[in-house]
């Protein structure tokens, strides 16, 4: 399958990469604040800074956020099909996606 010149990889990459975003500011709006988590000498510590009502509200009600759904809900039968019928694209993408998870070093450049 190609759209618009977009082969499967490239289709469930985009997909992937769009569901990671999305997945990231529905975060921010669940925990009302940014979160990162560090890792110290007496283990993990997860810091939160709390955003003002006002940023979450701009970016629940923003058309970014509402571009990242769309496209998300537009994909996700696209992408579900191609995992059935071309599972190795579909692998193929999410290794490149989450090369911690492949045995891929991503900071070497392999695969590129």
């Amino acid at each position: 399958m190609k759209i618009k010149d977009l082969d499967n990889k490239q289709i469930v990459f985009l997909y992937l990469h769009n569901a990671e975003v999305l997945k990231g500011y529905l975060e921010v709006l669940d925990i009302g604040g940014v979160k990162q988590t560090m890792q110290g000498p007496m283990g993990e510590a997860v810091l939160i800074q709390k955003l003002p009502q006002e940023s979450l509200d701009e970016l629940k009600d923003s058309e970014r956020l509402n571009y990242y759904k769309e496209i998300n809900e537009a994909l996700s039968p696209v992408v579900n099909l191609i995992e059935t019928m071309d599972p190795d694209a579909y692998n193929d993408a999410y290794n490149a996606m989450n090369p911690k998870y492949s045995g891929q070093d991503e900071s070497k450049g392999e695969d590129m």
